[in-house]
Formats: C-alpha cells, sequence, structure tokens
C-alpha cells in the first residue's frame, strides 16, 4: 500500500538454485548491465539479488504474459530476424566503448560453459551440417576463447552481449 510509482497488476517471480545459480550473472543483467539503459528490450525488473553462499537468487520482473510469449517452436521469418537483431543491437549499443565489465575468470567460465554445447549442437546437426562447417565450427571453438580474454585488455570497441540468446529467452509479442 506504501509502494511507490508504477503498480503492476502481474509479476512474475523467478527463482533459481544450484549450479544453474553459480553465478550472479543473470542478476547483474537486471541490477548492473541494464540499469541505466531505459529503451533496452527487457521487461522491467522489480527487485533481484543473488545469495553466494546459498548459491541462489531470485528475480521479480513484469510480467508480460498476456502479450508476449518466448519464441519456442517459432518458424522465423525475416522480419523476425531483423526485428531480433534490432533487439540485441539496442542490448549492445548503451556498453559500446565502455571498458570491459567481465573479468578473465567470467570469461574463462562462460567459454567452458559454451565449449560444451558443440559436440552436441554438431550431433544434432548431423549429416544436415556441411562437411567444412563442422571444422570451422571446431575451429573457432579452438581459437576464439583466447581471443575473447585478449580483448579485455583493449576496451576500444568493447561491448556486452548476450550470452544466451536461445528461443526461450527471446519473447516475441503474441500479435504482430
Amino acid at each position: 500500500e506504501s509502494a511507490a510509482g508504477e503498480r503492476p497488476e502481474r509479476l512474475f517471480l523467478k527463482l533459481c538454485e544450484g549450479d544453474i545459480a553459480a553465478t550472479p550473472s543473470e542478476v547483474l543483467y537486471y541490477t548492473r548491465d541494464y540499469q541505466h539503459a531505459p529503451d533496452a528490450p527487457l521487461p522491467r525488473c522489480y527487485d533481484a539479488v543473488y545469495a553466494a553462499t546459498e548459491r541462489c537468487y531470485h528475480i521479480l520482473l513484469a510480467d508480460l504474459s498476456a502479450s508476449h510469449q518466448n519464441s519456442h517452436g517459432h518458424q522465423p521469418s525475416l522480419g523476425y530476424g531483423f526485428a531480433l537483431a534490432d533487439a540485441l543491437a539496442a542490448l549492445h549499443a548503451p556498453h559500446w566503448n565502455s571498458a570491459p565489465l567481465h573479468t578473465a575468470a567470467e570469461v574463462e567460465r562462460y567459454v567452458a560453459e559454451a565449449r560444451g554445447g558443440l559436440r552436441p549442437m554438431i550431433e544434432h546437426l548431423g549429416a544436415a551440417l556441411p562437411g567444412q562447417w563442422r571444422s570451422i565450427m571446431e575451429r573457432v571453438f579452438d581459437a576464439h576463447p583466447a581471443r575473447m580474454l585478449a580483448r579485455l585488455g583493449e576496451p576500444n570497441g568493447f561491448t556486452l552481449i548476450h550470452g544466451d540468446p536461445n528461443p526461450g529467452n527471446v519473447l516475441r509479442p503474441r500479435t504482430g
């Protein structure tokens, strides 16, 4: 009753614990990374707290379920691709030419997690993946970590990237 400002009728509370909450990255996403980016295409965050000792966190967001849904099972169109590119660019723009927010240890942890996804991706694509693409993907996964770490020392042209733009993390309007 004493709360000030916008009072949404519905909220979405996300609770995470254990391995999925090993780091505060998702909490930082809302409380640090985009706090000063009012035009970022993100749900409004009302509260987010990480408890390192317990390895858990919560995020309290505006509930957009009446107007939006995740993109699982959505057949993308060219227009959808352009809209997604615009949204990701809007997330990058506020941090362009800023000093890196992440440490070498955070980048190494991210790379180690991403590396684990290469084999399942290649296996899932199977014969549909042309042979030269497999070797290109393996070379990129081998060379990219060292290049990401080297970039931490050169902030010119640096920005944040979304580490997991999968269909479950991409909301799209239910209509339009």
